[in-house]
C-alpha cells in the first residue's frame, strides 16, 4: 500500500487544531505537544507504506579434480565451472 499522504496531512492539521483551541492566557507545554503530535502523525504515516525488497546475486565457482578412465593412461584431470544467478523480492511494512 503507499504512504498515506492525506491521512498526514489531516493528522498534522488536527494537531495544529488542538493547540489553537486551548484556552487560557498562558499555553505552557504547547510547543512539546504540538511536536508530540506531528511525530506520531509522521510515525504513522511512514509505517502505513509497503516496502519492496529487491535483490540480485551472482555465484560463480571453479573446480579442480580427477577421473578415472577406464582407458590408458586411467587418470585425467578434470576442469568444471559453474555460475549461477538468483533474483529475489521481497514485500514487507515499516516496524
Amino acid at each position: 500500500m503507499p504512504l498515506n499522504l492525506p491521512a498526514l496531512q489531516v493528522a498534522i492539521y488536527a494537531a495544529f487544531r488542538k493547540q489553537a483551541v486551548k484556552r487560557g492566557p498562558g499555553k505552557i507545554g504547547t510547543e512539546i505537544e504540538l511536536a508530540t503530535d506531528i511525530a506520531l502523525a509522521v510515525d504513522t504515516y511512514v509505517r502505513s507504506g509497503t516496502v519492496i525488497t529487491g535483490n540480485v546475486d551472482v555465484n560463480v565457482g571453479t573446480g579442480l579434480g580427477l577421473a578415472l578412465l577406464p582407458y590408458w593412461p586411467g587418470i585425467a584431470p578434470v576442469f568444471t565451472a559453474t555460475t549461477s544467478v538468483g533474483v529475489g523480492t521481497g514485500l514487507g511494512m515499516v516496524v
